[in-house]
């Protein structure tokens, strides 16, 4: 009995030890989910049907602009994107909201095309960069295309109207409204939304902004509150704009009026700029053709104390012809300027301008070598 109790113990012994073993071997080697494997996603991008807003004008809607595709290694996922429009050789860009489908509103295509490429009517394959961010549970994963492209042909955009800058730095410094002391501020060619206008001013420089010639109303001023600029058109908008609130200090400046927006911008250009004697628009159309010293622009500048950059003259071309801007009535020098655009553009040390046949009101500001030939009705 005793043998059998003492064998009964050993094997019960050995029975627990045997248990609490395989209890550690399960402790010490749990198991477990397999790791995740990593989210694959692959983007592409499509490039979508040309458009030419002659044919379709805009409507406000949807048009796509790429056509993306998403495949990932998980189900549920969500993706966004964002596009850039690019100029042709990629030193500018402008983003264009898009929904998932790779769908923009037409009219922010348009005004992107423009920003980029200007206001002519031409058709344009517009490199475009697309980002996109894929939401797989929870996880983002960003993939990027920068291959497609996008092929669109503007809209000939309306010629925008000339406003008017006044003040004690432009025309005959009084700042009013009257013809004899208003200056042509000129549309942005590459944005209508904007006026730009260039001279020198000082810390004791103001000016209004006036939308006709002439006359007083509508005018761009300031709340005399706060100084926010402003539009009237009565006199609630008294103050004149002083630029130099801001903290600018003396100097040529470039200045930027957004129409839409109502905000005026600085930028500080050169120390100097050349005060010419003369300006004209020399080339085929003349009598005596290409005659720097006939046919001469009209100073808009007449006060002896401020520089005159402004130039203006009524000119009619008979038939199509060819011009340069030219400054002291003399080729001599490098003061003749010309460009490929027209009616409206900047000159640089370039090729003739192509004119077209019919009378102008010809504007032209030295400082931003910017010109505009607005047709006059006969």
């Amino acid at each position: 009995m005793k043998k059998f109790l003492s064998i009964f113990s050993i094997a019960l012994a050995a029975g627990l030890l045997s248990s609490c073993t395989e209890d550690f071997k399960d402790w010490a080697n749990p198991l477990g989910n397999e790791p995740e494997a990593p989210y694959e996603v692959v983007f592409t991008a499509a490039s979508a049907p040309a458009v030419d807003f002659n044919v379709t004008p805009e409507t406000g809607g949807l048009i796509p602009v790429f056509v993306p595709t998403i495949k990932a290694n998980v189900e549920n996922t969500t993706t966004i994107y964002n596009c850039e429009f690019h100029n042709a050789d990629k030193t500018k860009s402008v983003k264009v909201p898009v929904n998932m489908l790779g769908e923009a509103f037409d009219d922010e295509v348009q005004s992107a095309v423009i920003k980029l490429y200007g206001t002519a009517s031409e058709q344009r394959v517009v490199p475009m960069t697309i980002t996109a961010y894929t939401t797989c549970n929870g996880q983002a994963v960003v993939n990027k295309v920068e291959t497609c492209t996008f092929t669109v042909t503007t809209a000939p955009v309306p010629v925008p109207e000339v406003w008017y800058i006044s003040g004690n730095c432009v025309g005959n410094g009084t700042g009013s409204h009257l013809a004899s002391s208003c200056v042509a501020m000129f549309p942005n060619p590459v944005n209508y939304e904007e006026l730009i206008y260039a001279c020198k001013l000082d810390n004791a420089s103001t000016f209004y902004i006036y939308k006709e010639e002439g006359k007083r109303y509508p005018v761009i001023g300031t709340s005399k509150a706060d100084g926010t600029i402003v539009s009237a058109d009565d006199a609630t908008a008294k103050a004149n704009i002083n630029p130099f609130q801001p903290g600018l200090t003396p100097g040529y400046y470039k200045i930027v009026f957004n129409v839409k927006s109502l905000t005026i911008s600085y930028e500080k250009l050169d120390d100097t700029y050349p005060v010419y004697t003369s300006m004209a628009i020399p080339g085929s159309w003349q009598v005596n053709p290409w005659s720097p010293g006939e046919d001469l622009m009209t100073a808009e500048t007449t006060n002896a104390t401020l520089e005159n950059h402004d130039w203006s003259l009524t000119v009619t071309f008979a038939t199509d012809c060819k011009f340069k801007f030219c400054a002291n009535s003399s080729w001599d020098g490098d003061n003749n300027w010309g460009n490929s655009g027209f009616p409206m553009g900047v000159v640089s040390a370039g090729a003739d301008i192509s004119g077209t046949a019919g009378t102008y009101k010809v504007i032209f500001n030295d400082i931003l070598k910017s010109f505009y030939f607005q047709a006059v009705e006969e």
